[in-house]
């Protein structure tokens, strides 16, 4: 039996449509909800029908200012994650909306790029070449 479409399904899918402009963005269903992901970065949470935006100090005071709030994934903990809200009249102009969704996934990047290198782990030596005679 097949199972019924997420609650979500369709404001993703039109959330992906209306993105178009910043190149191609994908969807994962995670936690719930689904993460929006561009060049492999998430930049948009969507859950309970609700959209939040990926942010950090250069971008929450205007989420702030807006008087929006934080992802907070369990309802009974305290617990906040980098992504706000966004504002109503923000969702509802396309062109206010992907101009947010840039600084989105521009925080997205400043994340990323504030990451530690990954170390590889100790243990199996990487696999040499084979050398072939011609």
């Amino acid at each position: 039996m097949a199972r019924p479409p997420h609650p979500d399904a369709e404001l993703v899918a039109e959330l992906c449509q209306r993105l178009l402009p910043l190149g191609v963005v994908h969807s994962r269903a995670m936690f719930g909800g689904h993460g929006l992901f561009r060049d492999g970065l998430m930049f948009i949470i969507v859950a309970a029908g609700r959209i939040y935006l990926k942010a950090d100090a250069q971008t929450q005071g205007d989420f702030e200012a807006a008087d929006c709030g934080p992802f907070k994934p369990f309802a009974h903990k305290p617990m906040t994650m980098s992504y706000w809200e966004v504002p109503a009249d923000i969702r509802a102009d396309t062109d206010q909306f992907i101009a947010w969704s840039k600084a989105a996934c521009a925080a997205a990047q400043r994340a990323q790029e504030a990451k530690p290198a990954r170390r590889r782990r100790p243990g199996r030596p990487r696999p040499r070449p084979r050398r072939t005679q011609g």
